[in-house]
């Protein structure tokens, strides 16, 4: 279908967009109908999270995105609604610290200094009074929605219900509701009065649940509104599975539709994913070293087509050249120059990202890293101290 010659929407990027409540700056990226330079009408809103990853017009690779664009465009091309307006917020190297509102200490990892709060009060008092201005928004409630996957779909339950007057429907995706979080955030949304219903979806997979049966299950209990479980018995904490569920669950949420069926859901046969039985290694602990601030030389030892690193010291910036690894000396190798930090980062060897980590590679892996950290979508990256 999306092959056919229809008219597409636009996507915008609105580059460098001001985020006071936490200093900084970020791209915001906002999709527009296929219709909208041609008609007079007002749109619905969704507001998503982690926006690098949500069109397929910016996806540097189509498997690692949720394709929003392209679905909103087939609803409008089969008539499923009149258009949505669609915005996607990026994420930062603090990803963990913004979506997740809790401090929280494991054997692991630990999290401080949440900011979601702020990120929570920049969508809602800058971001949304922006939109609204600047685009034919239909700016109630019924017609606001917030959407997010892994940590990022904690981040859009909590900015419901602490924004419960903004926002009428939520779409959490493989809730990264992990390591007890479930039970801390029933236990603060139980306080919640309820005087404003909401549209709940929780799409999981068999690996990511727990979460999405807890939350659907409290919701459901407390009477907020009415709420749809789906899990995907043929899905995984990914993009494209999310994809394949955001087709469906934003004409939930738009109640265009009264029922959420998982069994709608159709997986290509590349699509699916190996069972955790079937791969092997699992993640090391690192050598809990740090390496001096400077030139640091990188290398990884094992057969591969091409290696390059992926990284918080650059800004996960893929276009610099030192990020190519280049094969000299019987080793693929690249030197970066990196202060003092501490810094998240991973492997692509051959196309596939890879977390140095994985007792696979770890062997040949130099300098090995310190530890590891959470990453995107509620997996693990490695982690470098630099000193």
């Amino acid at each position: 279908l999306y092959q056919t010659p229809q008219p597409r929407g636009e996507v915008i990027v609105e580059e460098n967009f001001a985020l006071p409540q936490l200093n900084t700056v970020r791209n915001v990226r906002i999709y527009l109908p296929p219709d909208y330079q041609t008609s007079e009408r007002d749109y619905p809103v969704v507001y998503l999270q982690d926006g690098q990853e949500v069109f397929l017009a910016h996806a540097a690779d189509a498997d690692r995105s949720w394709r929003v664009d392209q679905t909103l465009d087939e609803h409008y091309w089969l008539g499923l609604h009149d258009g949505v307006i669609a915005v996607a917020v990026d994420f930062s190297g603090t990803r963990a610290q913004e979506y997740i509102p809790y401090e929280l200490s494991t054997e692991s990892f630990s999290i401080s200094d949440s900011q979601s709060a702020e990120l929570a009060s920049f969508m809602v008092d800058t971001l949304k009074p922006y939109i609204d201005e600047t685009y034919r928004t239909k700016s109630e409630r019924e017609n606001t929605y917030i959407v997010g996957a892994s940590f990022g779909a904690f981040f859009a339950l909590y900015t419901a219900f602490e924004y419960p007057e903004v926002y009428g429907g939520v779409g959490a995706f493989s809730s990264a509701l992990w390591y007890g979080l479930d039970e801390v955030f029933i236990e603060d949304i139980s306080e919640y009065s309820g005087e404003y219903a909401m549209r709940f979806l929780n799409y999981a997979s068999p690996g990511d649940e727990e979460g999405a049966v807890a939350i659907h299950q409290a919701v459901t209990d407390f009477g907020f509104g009415p709420s749809v479980l789906a899990i995907d018995e043929q899905g995984g904490h990914t993009q494209s599975a999310w994809a394949q569920g955001f087709w469906h669950g934003m004409l939930w949420l738009l109640n265009t539709q009264q029922r959420y069926e998982p069994d709608w859901l159709t997986h290509p046969e590349e699509d699916y994913l190996p069972e955790p039985t079937q791969v092997e290694g699992f993640l090391t602990e690192g050598s809990g070293e740090s390496v001096a601030a400077g030139e640091v030389r990188f290398t990884y030892s094992g057969e591969a087509t091409s290696v390059s690193i992926f990284a918080e010291w650059n800004n996960w910036d893929t276009g610099d050249p030192s990020t190519q690894f280049e094969f000299s000396d019987g080793v693929w190798q690249t030197t970066m120059t990196i202060p003092a930090g501490e810094y998240a980062y991973g492997l692509v060897i051959d196309g596939v990202w890879t977390n140095p980590l994985w007792s696979t590679v770890v062997d040949l892996v130099s300098p090995e890293p310190t530890g590891s950290t959470p990453g995107g979508f509620g997996g693990f990256d490695a982690l470098l101290v630099v000193e």
